[in-house]
């Protein structure tokens, strides 16, 4: 165990090993910490991170629900024939992670009877390193859990115990599954090797420069398959400035194949 008398006030998050930046540790590392932690560092930490404003997870319920109904079963109906190996998504402005961990439950839960052996990968992004340092962790309150699915929360989550009740964790296989990286998503070179499936720009869209904003849409459909989805926010409709999408769902589009 860690000697706390000489621990520094305010620990460091670490990062996960598929994530980048942030400082050397484990998930499991931290976690055992915040359990074991009489004198309060952890919770130093933790309430730090809490000025970061989210909309929380399953924000816009609508969006998952058809992700999981309409546009996931349909690219699984096409994933043999356009040889995609993995289904890939991509969260451009993550926040503090809630969006991101909403996406992978609903995909996990949608693909598992569509197409059990098809794999998936999340990449997430956020411009903001306090922000990036919570969705690595990965540990939140309970109640923010308020819209998840019960059937999701058990799936999805670990409850704490001890001088951690009232906190949850991610099961460590949804992690697992996602990298956090530090972009805002309008980077003229991006680090990805696949193009998505699906593209889910809820928030980092409303907050890109207005005399930028169509041209960084353009860009960001350059990383999307023909036949693809881009998931926006409820205050950034497209209009015509994107002749290649179409519209599926409030606030969904296709792009054309």
């Amino acid at each position: 165990m860690p000697d706390h008398e000489n621990e520094p006030r305010l620990l460091p998050y670490p990062a996960l090993s598929r994530g980048t930046g942030g400082t050397v540790g484990s998930i499991g590392d931290y976690w055992r910490f915040l359990q074991d932690d009489p004198r309060g560092a952890g919770d130093a930490a933790w309430n730090q991170s809490e000025s970061y404003s989210t909309d929380g997870f399953f924000s816009d319920p609508e969006h998952f629900t058809f992700l999981g109904e309409g546009i996931l079963p349909t690219l699984a109906a096409r994933r043999r024939s356009a040889g995609w190996r993995t289904c890939n998504l991509w969260c451009v402005g993550c926040g503090t992670g809630e969006e991101a961990y909403s996406l992978a439950l609903a995909t996990e839960a949608a693909l598992a009877p569509l197409d059990p052996v098809w794999p998936w990968r999340i990449e997430a992004s956020e411009p903001s390193a306090r922000a990036l340092q919570r969705a690595r962790i990965g540990v939140y309150a309970e109640e923010a859990l308020q819209r998840v699915p019960a059937a999701l929360r058990t799936a999805g989550f670990e409850r704490g115990f001890g001088p951690q009740s009232g906190r949850v964790r991610v099961r460590s296989r949804l992690q697992e599954n996602i990298t956090f990286r530090d972009l805002t998503g309008t980077e003229e070179k991006l680090p990805f090797r696949d193009a998505f499936h699906v593209i889910v720009c809820r928030s980092a869209l409303s907050a890109w420069p207005v005399e930028s904003r169509t041209a960084s849409v353009h860009h960001l459909l350059t990383q999307l398959v023909p036949g693809g989805y881009l998931i926006v926010g409820r205050l950034d409709p497209l209009g015509s400035d994107v002749p290649t999408l179409h519209r599926v769902a409030p606030h969904v589009y296709r792009r054309s194949l």
